[in-house]
């Protein structure tokens, strides 16, 4: 066996390798070669998203935007928009409700500006939605859900 000849050391193969990867990082920060990639990171809009606290479980959050430093998410909605979800729910896509009878089901699969709406359990259940009940024709506030937002509503029942 010849023992004249001698390998390099694992220790100097990697202390080599982790100088070479600093070597090439800092000549991208010297040379402006990761400008590009720290110009697209803050744009939530060019993923295709919006700014919201609330991406719903229709969309998905992306982290590292001009979002985060409003202490909102950049929610990028997903491929489905076209409210059939809803509609098979027997609801509708609107930013407002058309009825105080009706109540949000979340986004669903609507645009991000708008919500599915559907009928209320309160006037599924034979209620009407009230900011009062007419106490006087023997309606009384029963538990099921109304609306919240804007108006306080009460389900009355007689």
């Amino acid at each position: 066996m010849n023992k004249r000849a001698q390998g390099l050391s694992l220790n100097t193969v990697i202390i080599a390798a982790i100088v070479i990867v600093v070597l090439i990082v800092l000549i991208l920060i010297f040379t402006g070669g990761m400008s590009n990639l720290s110009n697209e990171l803050p744009s939530c809009s060019s993923k295709g998203g919006y700014c919201d606290a609330d991406c719903g479980a229709y969309n998905y959050a992306v982290r590292n935007t001009e979002c985060d430093e409003q202490g909102l998410s950049c929610c990028v909605p997903r491929d489905d928009t076209d409210g059939s979800n809803c509609q098979a729910r027997g609801g509708y896509c609107s930013a407002n409700a058309n009825s105080d009878n009706d109540v949000t089901a979340g986004r669903e699969d609507c645009a991000h500006t708008e919500s599915c709406w559907v009928e209320s359990p309160c006037s599924k259940n034979g209620g009407s939605c009230k900011t009062a009940c007419d106490l006087l024709a023997g309606e009384k506030a029963v538990s099921f859900r109304c609306r919240s937002y804007p108006d306080r509503l009460l389900c009355c029942k007689a």
